[in-house]
């Protein structure tokens, strides 16, 4: 099945979260560490409650010290990755 082209530059951004973040690592939906997917729901279309979003369940909040990993432009517009905060726990990062 052929993916869809997208009708603007903001639709193409959200494509990255199909498996294109090799395509398009700055998208909002690719995690600024590793660049794979971030599972945002804040960076889907349609979705607005950031309580739906995985980063939101979490026990305790991210420390700075991992969110400082994010360079500073990309800082409130991408999200760091499960696979990255857990990573950062485990000691593996950092």
């Amino acid at each position: 099945m052929k993916k869809p082209t997208p009708d603007t530059q903001t639709e193409a951004l959200f494509y990255a979260a199909d498996g294109g973040c090799d395509e398009v690592p700055q998208a909002p939906a690719c995690c600024p560490l590793c660049g794979t997917d971030n599972q945002c729901l804040m960076a889907r279309p349609g979705y607005h409650n950031p309580r739906d979003c995985w980063c939101m369940t979490l026990d305790e909040r991210l420390p700075e010290e991992l969110l400082e990993l994010v360079p500073a432009e990309q800082r409130g517009q991408r999200c760091i990755c499960q696979a990255c905060v857990q990573a950062y726990w485990c000691g593996e990062i950092p």
